[in-house]
């Protein structure tokens, strides 16, 4: 990318971001005038986040996820709010810059300031969780084949994403195999990462995302720890959470979403916790669950619990004065997806069936789900020592038993000994949302295979968000005030992410290869940002934007760098290992002109569109009327895909398992007997075949 496309997309993004900032300042200035501090910018992160997702949702339901269209629709909503709501007083927004160093009092919970040590102990537990992630930020932009490689992003969010930026549609399912496993998933975090695809045309600042989400997470825990007087423990707590290696090995520089659904849920937690049922407070919060609805599946049960228990746990006097507010946003930040499902296919889930007398609600998922759930390993012999206890040590860490145990320890004191309503309230919540994961489909799929394992630890991300709410928890234990039992739960977090940090499992996987030399540059990122961040926040107030301002230039100087770096490498050097034979023929796509490309066989299409994201990558298979997919049965359906879909080139390839070599190689027998066609690459897993012009599909031999 020349300087100047990326001066213009940088320009873009700022206007985006400086627009709704504007807008979500002077919003919640108008709104939460009460709200001060950290608090009041959880809250205003939160009415950004929501203009931000809801706008292109909106746009692309009608075509319109274009640039132009995007910017325009967010700058006029941010801009015109921020009128709308009018000015902020000036005496309130310097309490506000005043206001983090202050503590609260809120129904009979007495918090005790505290020391500044124990505060600077839990910052450095967060430091280093942030330079966790930053290493494979790092190894993301920075390797000799960089790229997020992560087989998920690959497999489906950063393909959706990429969708929307071409078709300008986001209600146009789009089928990245042959199955509609992922086809309905909800689509909140892919809105996100399109929208900022939509600056540059390329994918430049994705790696980024997930620490955005990591960051909010601190501060949702942070506002939660100070609703009851321990801020710094609720931070430590969370910093932990995300540092298991489950999650900080699939989150950090990729394009999955668990991230942000802990940092959605969390935020809404915090702000409920914030709110005193005031209605405008909920209906901040509702946003935040909302839009952690629209995120994934696994989101629902967690974000449904809290909204019934918001509901149960609401004065009398005021229910439905808060609820109302609280359930009208999350209805209309979280509803999006569901309702599109609905609207499609006749089932805001389409990957489970209902019959339930007169409702019957169609799956299109050819696949079953049965006996996928985690309670099924439970009751099935031997699997405890075959499949969970091995996937929890590799995705929590060897103080996995800690870790799960103190969850268990920690919200059932808070239910029961809970300082006020709220507090028992989130117990509650946790306790019955760590049972409705053991309970959910999909927990510990294909326990009888040697991946048995592995599933089941990847699929332990579902249950991070009550994990991590009952990490900052931790706040609401009896005389977590006082600074003598903060330090000691401060240390205790630091024992275990000192452990967990220390986890290296995950990087013999390819798809989270991190070397020493990019750890040790994501700790210098974390302590330089950390160190700037300090620095700046104590110079006095008419200096601060000055060096702001020459920190950002100097961050957008080295980033243009960064990203031609990025984009020279991008997908060009094949990674080794059986399961990533295909990628021997990425870099084949990187040269690419803007073209069509069809694949068949294996999961991962996104390194095909390219460096500027223009070729139009689809999975070769039979769309049905109920709203599935197929693959091809015939050598005449097969080339009818091939001539509908105006293919110019195809990629065969073996999946990670090979288990679907016999498909495959019909494939290819079914290709090399097209007149013209041409095998142009090839290894011993992938073919890349240049089709003709014209293709007969009625001509099959």
């Amino acid at each position: 990318m020349n300087p100047g496309s990326y001066l213009v997309g940088v320009a873009w993004l700022g206007v985006i971001i400086g627009a709704l900032a504007f807008g979500a300042v002077r919003v919640r200035a108008r709104l939460l005038p009460q709200f001060r501090g950290a608090p009041a910018r959880l809250a205003e992160v939160t009415v950004g986040l929501g203009a931000l997702v809801l706008v292109p949702e909106l746009l692309g339901a009608v075509g319109w996820f274009r640039r132009v269209p995007v910017l325009l629709a967010l700058l006029v909503v941010g801009v015109g709010a921020g009128l709308l709501a009018g000015r902020p007083d000036a005496g309130r927004s310097e309490a506000d810059a005043e206001a983090d160093t202050e503590v609260e009092e809120h129904d009979g919970v007495r918090p005790v300031r505290l020391g500044r040590w124990v505060t600077v102990a839990a910052l450095a537990v967060a430091t280093a969780v942030v330079a966790q992630w930053a290493g494979h930020v790092v190894s993301a932009y920075g390797s000799s084949s960089s790229g997020i490689w992560d087989g998920d992003s690959l497999w489906y969010h950063l393909p959706f994403a990429t969708h929307f930026l071409q078709t300008g549609w986001v209600t146009r399912p789009l089928f990245t195999n042959a199955d509609t496993l992922v086809t309905y998933f909800p689509g909140n975090s892919e809105i996100v990462l399109g929208t900022v695809m939509l600056p540059f045309r390329r994918d430049i600042a994705i790696p980024l995302v997930n620490v955005g989400w990591l960051l909010l997470t601190f501060l949702a825990a942070w506002c939660l720890g100070r609703r009851y007087g321990a801020p710094a423990v609720a931070l430590a707590g969370a910093a932990v959470a995300m540092s298991l290696p489950v999650m900080a090995a699939t989150q950090a520089g990729t394009a999955r979403n668990d991230a942000m659904g802990v940092a959605l849920f969390l935020a809404a937690v915090a702000l409920v916790a914030h709110a005193d049922w005031d209605r405008n407070a909920m209906a901040v919060a509702g946003v935040a669950a909302g839009l952690a609805l629209g995120v994934k599946l696994s989101t629902v049960v967690p974000v449904a619990l809290l909204a019934v228990a918001v509901v149960v746990a609401a004065p009398r006097a005021r229910r439905w004065a808060a609820c109302i507010p609280w359930a009208v946003s999350i209805v209309v930040f979280g509803s999006f997806w569901y309702v599109r499902n609905l609207v499609l296919v006749g089932n805001p889930v389409p990957t489970i069936g209902v019959h339930l007398g007169p409702l019957s609600l169609p799956s299109v998922f050819a696949e079953s789900i049965d006996k996928t759930a985690v309670v099924d390993r439970l009751r099935e012999p031997g699997a405890i020592g075959r499949v969970l206890r091995p996937g929890l040590h590799e995705g929590f860490g060897a103080l996995w038993w800690v870790v799960l145990l103190g969850a268990v320890v920690i919200s059932l004191v808070a239910l029961v000994r809970g300082p006020d309503r709220v507090a028992r309230m989130l117990g509650a919540v946790v306790l019955t949302g760590g049972l409705g994961y053991v309970l959910m489909p999909n927990g510990s799929p294909f326990s009888d295979t040697p991946l048995g394992a592995a599933n089941f630890m990847l699929n332990l991300r579902y249950v991070l968000p009550v994990l991590a709410l009952a990490a900052a928890l931790t706040a609401v234990l009896p005389r977590m005030a006082d600074a003598r039992y903060a330090l000691g739960a401060v240390g205790a977090f630091a024992v275990i992410a000192a452990v967990t940090l220390s986890n290296r499992s995950f990087t013999d996987h390819w798809e989270w290869a991190v070397s020493n030399g990019q750890r040790a540059a994501g700790v210098l990122v974390a302590v330089v940002a950390v160190a700037l961040v300090v620095g700046v926040l104590r110079l006095p107030a008419g200096s601060r934007r000055w060096v702001v301002a020459v920190v950002v230039i100097l961050a957008v100087a080295a980033g243009f760098l960064v990203q031609s770096r990025y984009l020279d490498r991008r997908y060009r050097q094949p990674r080794s290992g059986a399961e990533v034979k295909v990628s021997a023929v990425w870099p084949w796509a990187q040269d690419l002109d803007a073209t069509r490309i069809g694949i068949v066989g294996t999961l991962i299409q996104y390194p095909y569109a390219g460096p500027k994201l223009g070729s139009t990558v689809r999975y070769v298979g039979v769309p049905t009327d109920d709203g599935g997919f197929r693959p091809a049965r015939s050598c005449r359906e097969f080339r009818e895909r091939l001539v509908d879909g105006r293919f110019r080139y195809l990629v065969a390839a073996h999946d990670f398992f090979g288990s679907n070599v016999p498909e495959i190689d019909r494939i290819n027998e079914w290709t090399r007997d097209i007149p013209g066609a041409t095998l142009i690459r090839h290894t011993d897993t992938a073919w890349v075949y240049e089709l003709p012009n014209r293709l007969d599909a009625r001509a099959c031999p």
